[in-house]
């Protein structure tokens, strides 16, 4: 299981930086409610990471935050 989330880490943080690096050289910002909702899948893995640690004083944030992220992109992808 644990491979598994560190796999899942490294892609979502890849996919991450090249959109963030896309956004940056072209100045085109329409990947960003993309690049929000990666990034809530990037901490819900985290957080669950944290979790399995018994590390619960992290592990509960990510998975807050991560909501926060998944809200904001819904937001944005039914506001378009």
């Amino acid at each position: 299981m644990s491979l598994l989330l560190n796999a899942s880490r490294n892609i979502l943080s890849v996919l991450i930086l090249f959109i963030v690096a896309f956004g940056l050289i072209t100045k085109n910002f329409l990947l960003m409610p993309l690049m929000m909702l990666f990034l809530g899948g990037l901490m819900l893995v985290m957080g669950v990471e944290q979790l399995q640690a018994n590390k619960e004083s992290m592990g509960y944030p990510f998975v807050f935050v991560s909501l926060l992220c998944f809200c904001a992109s819904f937001q944005i992808f039914t506001m378009n």
